[in-house]
């Protein structure tokens, strides 16, 4: 399984400041529950 996520965060800087605050993480978060629950199932 591969994915590939593109998107950009409005405001310049104060964007790249809520993507290391918030998004990546949140990112982070949803890909590893994906692979917690697949490894379960599989």
């Amino acid at each position: 399984m591969k994915d590939t996520i593109d998107y950009e965060l409005p405001v310049g800087f104060l964007g790249e400041i809520a993507h290391s605050l918030f998004v990546k993480k949140k990112l982070e978060y949803i890909f590893d529950y994906r692979f917690r629950v697949l490894s379960k199932l599989f």
